[in-house]
C-alpha cells in the first residue's frame, strides 16, 4: 500500500480539519484520479466528493481504490491506515446502495463488522437492505446492533425500524425494540406524539396504530394500548391476525408462554398456512424454559403446511431426539424427508436429495430403497466431484495449497469409492507438499495405507516427517499413540516401541504409553524380532543408501564440503535437491557443525526467495534434502557479462527480499556470492547454501577469529576473523552487484584480502557509463571499509534500489 507520495499530507489534513471540502478537490483534481495510488489522499478526495453530495465522483474515486487493493485486509488498514482514512468504505457501500446495487452495497457493510462499532453506516444501509430483500429478521439485528452500539444515531435506527415496521407491520420483537430506542433517546415522549399524529394523518393504517400501542403497552397504559387495537378496523383475515400477533406479545409478557398461545392459536386461524411471523414468534417461544414439546410439533405442523419442508425436518428431528417413542413424530419426519427428497430430485439437485436420503437412512434403516438410493446419489456426486477437482487441476490455473487440497479431497473419494492404494497414494503424495494446508493430514493417511500394505519402513519413514511438524500437541499425542498401536497390531515392536516413548517422552502420563514402551523393551528383549541382513562392512554406499527413497538421481555439481544430487523422492512424489557431505569431511566435527547450522538456518526461513529444506540426516551417509531449484545460478547466467542497468535493478531487488527476511529472522548468510543465488525459469531467485549461516546474536558455531567465507566476496571485518553481522552481507551483496554490473568483481588480482581491507573499490561508472551517480553511490556505500559506514540493514539497501525507480 502507498502512502503520502507526492503532494503535502498536512496540507491535506489541514483542509480536511476545516471541512474545506472544495479546496481538497481543487488541489487533488490536478491529475486524474487514475494517476494517483496513495489511499490516504484517494480517502480524502472521496470524503470530500461525499459531503459535497457529488455521490458519482466520490464513487470512481472509490473504484479506483478498490482496483489498488482488490481484497483489502480490514483489521491491517485499521491498525496501519487508521478508521480516518477508511471512510472511502462506507461511502463506496453508501453510493453503491442509492444506485440500487444492494448485494455489493451489503457486502462492503458485512466486511465492514471486522472493525467494530466503528462506521455505523454498516448497521442503518445493512438494515434497510435486508428491509427492502423482505430479510426482515436480519433488518432487525442490525437497526437493534445500531441502538445497542451508536447511540448518537438512534434516530436513524428508528427511522430504519419505522420503514421495517411498514413493510411487515407483525413483525416480532419490532415493537420492543422501536420502545427501547425511544426510551434511550430521551425523547419517548415525543416521539408518542410523533407516532400519534402519523395514526391521525392515516385512519385506520396498521403501522402506525401498532407503533402507538406498543409504546403505550410498554409505558404500562395497557388499557390505553388495548384501546386502540379496539378501535382498528381490519380489512382482512389477514390483519386481524397481526391483531392476535401483537395481542399475544402482551401477553407473553404479562402471562407468559400459555397466555401468549391463546392468542397466537387465534393468529393461526386467521394467517395463510406457514405464515413466518407466526413461526418466528413460536420458534422464540422455544427458548423459554416453559415451552413444551407441544410447541415444536405445531412448528412442524405448520413449516410442512406452508411448503417449508427443511424447517419442518429440523423441528422433527429435535422432536425425534427428545421423544425417540413419539410414532407420529417419526413417521412425519420420514414423509417430511421424503417429500425433500422428491423435490431435490426434481430440482436437479442431487446434494439435497443425498442428504435427504441420507438422513432417511439415518432414522429408518430398514428402508432399503432409502438406502440404496442414497448409495447411488453418493457414488453420481463423488463421480461429479472427482470430475470437476480434475477438470480444476489439470486447468494449471491453481494456487499450490489449493491444488494440493484438492488432491487430499481426490484421495478422500478414491479411499470412499473403493480406488486402488496406489492412485490414493498419488493423490496424498501431492496433498503433503511443503506448506500444503493438509500436510499432517496427507501423511498421516499415507502412513496407515502403507501399514495396511504391510510396507512398514515406508510407513515409519513417512510417520517420521509428520512428527517434525508443527503439530498441535494433544494431535501429536494422539497420532504418535495411534501409530504405535497399529504397528504393534502387525507385530512391528521396534517402531511401536519408537513411537510409544516419543509418546511418553512427550507426557509421562498419556494413557498408558509409559507402561507400553516398558512391556514392548521387556518382549524385545527376550525376544528380540528376526534382525535384518547384516550391513556389509566398510563405509556405506551413499547413492545406494539414497535409493531406497529416492530414484532418477543424478550428479549436479560438486563442492569442498560434498555433491549436489537432483532425485525423486519416493514417497511424497516430488524432485529435490540433496547435498551430501563428504565421507572425510563427516569426520570433522567442525564440517559436521557448519552442516547442521546449514540445515537448521535455512529450515527456520519460509520464504519464496529461500530454498527450502525437507530433511536432514547426520548420521553416515549425511546429507540435507532440499527444494530443487528449475534454473541456473546467477554465476552461470552471467559469466563475466555485464547486466543492463534496468535489468540489474530488477534482479537486485529480488536478491534483497529473501535476504532482509532472514536478517529479520536474525539469520546472516556469510558466504553471497553470485554462485549461491539461483534463478528459475520465470525469472524468479532463490538464496541458497546458508552453509555458513548463524544466529545473529547467539554465539553460533563460527567464532571471532574464524574466517569463512569466498574471499573475492568477504568483507574486511570477516577477512580479519572479526564479528560479523547483517551489514558483513551488505558488502557482499556490494561486490555481486558491482560484478553484475561492470562484469567482474573490483578485486581479482593480487592480494585480495589486503585489497578488501585498504583500497577504494574503482568506479564502477569507469567500467559501464550507463550506471548513474546515484546508483553507483548505493554501491559504494554498501563497499564502505566499516560497518557503520554503509546501510544499517538489507531493508534500507532495498528502499534505496526502490527509489531509483
Amino acid at each position: 500500500m502507498r502512502l503520502f507520495a507526492t503532494e503535502d499530507p498536512k496540507k491535506v489534513d489541514a483542509l480536511y480539519q476545516q471541512s474545506e471540502w472544495n479546496k481538497i478537490i481543487q488541489l487533488l483534481a490536478k491529475k486524474p484520479v487514475q494517476e494517483y495510488d496513495d489511499v490516504r489522499l484517494l480517502n480524502d478526495l472521496a470524503v470530500a466528493y461525499h459531503q459535497l453530495q457529488k455521490f458519482d465522483q466520490a464513487l470512481a474515486v472509490c473504484e479506483h481504490i478498490a482496483k489498488l487493493e482488490p481484497n483489502p485486509d480490514l483489521a491491517r488498514q485499521q491498525t496501519e491506515l487508521t478508521p480516518r482514512y477508511m471512510r472511502y468504505h462506507a461511502i463506496m457501500g453508501e453510493v453503491l446502495y442509492r444506485k440500487g446495487e444492494m448485494d455489493q452495497a451489503l457486502d462492503i457493510f458485512t466486511r465492514l463488522k471486522v472493525v467494530g462499532t466503528r462506521f455505523s453506516d454498516k448497521y442503518y444501509y445493512s438494515g434497510r437492505i435486508h428491509t427492502k430483500k423482505g430479510d426482515y429478521r436480519m433488518a432487525l439485528f442490525e437497526f437493534k446492533g445500531m441502538i445497542d452500539n451508536v447511540p448518537g444515531r438512534i434516530r436513524d435506527a428508528l427511522r430504519g425500524l419505522s420503514e421495517l415496521i411498514a413493510a411487515s407491520p407483525a413483525q416480532a420483537d419490532a415493537y420492543a425494540q422501536l420502545y427501547r430506542g425511544c426510551q434511550q433517546s430521551g425523547k419517548l415522549d415525543e416521539y408518542l406524539s410523533r407516532y400519534k399524529k402519523e395514526m391521525a394523518e392515516a385512519p385506520g393504517a396498521l403501522p402506525p396504530a401498532f407503533k402507538v400501542a406498543s409504546l403505550l403497552f410498554h409505558k404500562g397504559d395497557k388499557a390505553g394500548a388495548e384501546k386502540i387495537l379496539s378501535s382498528l378496523k381490519p380489512k382482512d383475515n389477514k390483519e386481524k391476525g397481526w391483531l392476535e400477533l401483537i395481542r399475544g406479545d402482551w401477553a407473553l409478557a404479562d402471562k407468559g408462554t400459555p397466555g401468549a398461545m391463546t392468542c397466537y392459536q387465534a393468529a393461526e386461524a386467521l394467517l395463510p398456512a406457514g405464515d413466518l411471523v407466526l413461526i418466528e414468534r413460536l420458534e422464540d417461544l422455544l427458548r423459554r424454559p416453559d415451552a413444551g414439546p407441544d410447541i415444536r410439533r405445531k412448528l412442524a405442523k405448520l413449516a410442512e403446511a406452508g411448503g417449508d419442508s427443511e424447517r419442518a425436518s429440523r423441528h422433527l428431528e429435535a422432536l425425534v431426539a427428545a421423544l425417540p417413542a413419539d410414532a407420529e413424530a417419526k413417521n412425519a419426519l420420514g414423509r417430511v424427508l421424503r417429500a425433500i427428497m422428491s423435490a431435490a430430485f426434481a430440482a436437479n439437485d442431487l446434494e439435497k436429495a443425498g442428504g435427504a436420503a441420507d438422513r432417511l437412512t439415518r432414522y429408518f434403516p430398514q428402508d432399503t430403497e432409502a438406502a440404496a438410493q442414497a448409495q447411488q446419489i453418493r457414488e453420481v456426486l463423488q463421480s461429479r466431484r472427482k470430475e470437476e477437482l480434475e477438470k480444476i487441476l489439470s486447468a494449471g490455473r491453481i494456487v499450490p495449497s489449493r491444488a494440493a487440497q484438492a488432491h487430499y479431497e481426490l484421495a478422500q473419494l478414491e479411499r470412499t469409492s473403493g480406488g486402488s492404494a496406489e492412485v490414493i497414494l498419488s493423490h496424498l503424495q501431492k496433498a503433503a507438499v511443503e506448506r500444503s494446508p493438509v500436510r499432517a493430514d496427507a501423511l498421516r493417511e499415507m502412513s496407515r495405507i502403507h501399514l495396511e500394505k504391510g510396507t512398514f519402513d515406508v510407513a515409519e519413514s513417512v510417520l517420521d516427517i509428520l512428527f517434525t511438524l508443527k503439530l498441535v500437541e494433544e494431535n501429536r499425542l494422539e497420532w504418535g499413540y495411534d501409530a504405535a498401536e497399529a504397528f504393534d497390531a502387525k507385530g512391528q515392536r521396534k517402531p511401536a516401541q519408537k513411537y510409544y516413548a516419543m509418546v511418553a517422552a512427550a507426557d509421562a502420563g498419556f494413557r498408558d504409553a509409559a507402561a507400553k514402551v516398558q512391556a514392548l523393551t521387556q518382549a524385545l528383549q527376550a525376544a528380540p524380532q528376526a534382525a535384518a541382513p547384516a550391513a556389509p562392512a566398510g563405509p556405506v554406499d551413499p547413492l545406494q543408501f539414497l535409493s531406497r527413497r529416492y530414484d532418477g538421481i543424478v550428479e549436479l555439481g560438486r563442492g569442498a564440503m560434498g555433491v549436489v544430487y537432483k532425485a525423486r523422492d519416493k514417497i511424497l512424489d516430488r524432485q529435490v535437491a540433496i547435498k551430501m557431505i563428504l565421507g572425510d569431511l563427516g569426520k570433522d566435527p567442525e564440517a559436521l557443525g557448519r552442516f547442521i547450522t546449514e540445515a537448521q538456518s535455512a529450515a527456520a526461513l519460509e520464504h519464496p526467495g529461500i530454498i527450502t529444506i525437507y530433511d536432514i540426516r547426520t548420521d553416515d551417509p549425511m546429507f540435507i534434502v532440499m527444494e530443487f531449484v528449475d534454473g541456473k545460478s546467477l554465476g552461470d547466467l552471467v559469466a563475466g557479462r555485464k547486466l543492463p542497468v534496468a535489468q540489474f535493478t530488477k534482479l537486485a531487488v529480488r536478491i534483497c527480499e529473501p535476504l532482509a527476511f532472514a536478517h529479520q529472522a536474525q539469520v546472516i548468510h556469510r558466504d553471497l556470492k553470485p554462485d549461491n543465488i539461483m534463478v528459475t525459469k520465470n525469472g524468479g531467485v532463490k538464496v541458497a547454501d546458508f552453509g555458513l549461516a548463524r544466529k545473529g546474536g547467539g554465539s553460533g558455531m563460527t567464532q571471532v577469529g574464524q574466517v569463512m567465507g569466498t574471499p573475492f566476496y568477504m568483507s574486511p571485518e570477516q577477512i580479519r576473523g572479526g564479528a560479523v553481522d547483517g551489514r558483513s552481507d551488505l558488502y557482499a551483496l556490494g561486490i555481486m552487484f558491482y560484478e553484475l554490473l561492470t562484469g567482474s568483481v573490483p578485486f581479482k588480482e593480487g592480494d585480495i584480502a589486503y585489497l578488501h581491507m585498504h583500497e577504494e573499490p574503482p568506479k564502477l561508472s569507469l567500467k559501464n557509463p550507463e550506471i548513474s551517480k546515484q546508483l553507483e553511490d548505493i554501491i559504494l556505500k554498501c563497499l564502505k571499509k566499516t560497518p557503520e559506514e554503509r546501510y544499517p540493514s538489507v531493508d534500507e539497501l532495498l528502499e534505496a534500489l526502490k527509489a531509483l525507480g
